[in-house]
């Protein structure tokens, strides 16, 4: 089922397959689609370019992802996994 709608807007529902396109950076693609995510839910992310440095650059979040080269550009990459949710941190902000 595909949703035309403001994220916003949609009810909050698990779902098996999370895809956007220049939509908005990973860090707040997530906060704002992590609600719709369970363990299983696989995320399907074209990012050109920057795929790989927008997932270097994540923090705070617990997740199996990895970049996957477009088929139909060679200089684009597919963030491509799994979502686990908010990484925990412990005391002195520290990472657990």
């Amino acid at each position: 089922k595909v949703i035309g709608s403001r994220l916003e807007q949609v009810e909050t529902s698990p779902v098996r397959v999370i895809s956007a396109r220049a939509f908005a950076p990973l860090d707040r693609l997530l906060g704002l689609s992590a609600r719709f995510s369970t363990p299983e839910t696989r995320w399907l992310l074209p990012k050109g370019r920057s795929a790989q440095q927008e997932l270097d650059a994540l923090q705070g979040w617990q997740h199996a992802f990895h970049v996957e080269q477009s088929l139909t550009d060679s200089d684009a990459g597919i963030i491509t996994g799994t979502l686990a949710g908010r990484a925990n941190v412990g005391r002195k902000g520290k990472r657990t």
